[in-house]
């Protein structure tokens, strides 16, 4: 019997990972609503605290890699933003918001906009985790194992066997 088990990897119940996953989606949605809690009403009226949404969120999104690598079918997206420059990104436009809290500098609403960055990242997940993969079992891996959809089809992300 061809058994391609890795022995690196653990079983993954479907309880424990829709719990986690449940987890983190609760905590994101957490820091989303903290930050538009704390932003100040003025500085959302501001046409330029929305242009920093969108730039903020397309920035988490370049940093996101594209859906799983799956054995056989090539390579996923990379990121094309590296952790380093949205570290540095995140660290500069945060230290600008909490400076010039107090002033009127046309900068502060582009940096409240940062609540683009964990709303795009949040809303990546529930696409990627609740449409794009499904977590089934593997009858060649013998474990459960997340499922992407190719071409109407589901692929195992660990040996790429399909399930019809």
């Amino acid at each position: 019997m061809d058994d391609v088990r890795d022995s690196k990897t653990a079983e993954i119940s479907p309880r424990s990972a829709w719990a986690v996953i449940g987890g983190v989606m609760a905590v994101g949605f957490i820091i989303v609503a903290s930050l538009l809690w704390v932003t100040p009403r003025d500085i959302i009226q501001v046409p330029s605290y929305w242009l920093g949404v969108a730039v903020w969120t397309l920035v988490a999104l370049l940093w996101l890699p594209g859906p799983g690598l799956i054995t056989g079918t090539g390579r996923g997206r990379r990121p094309v933003l590296t952790t380093e420059i949205v570290a540095i990104l995140l660290i500069a436009f945060g230290a600008a918001g909490t400076v010039l809290r107090e002033a009127r500098d046309p900068i502060l609403p582009f940096a409240w906009g940062v609540v683009g960055f964990p709303g795009a990242i949040l809303t990546y997940w529930s696409y990627l985790f609740l449409v794009r993969q499904k977590l089934r079992r593997c009858p060649k891996c013998l474990t459960y194992r997340w499922f992407s959809r190719r071409n109407s089809s589901l692929t195992c992300q660990g040996c790429g066997s399909s399930l019809g």
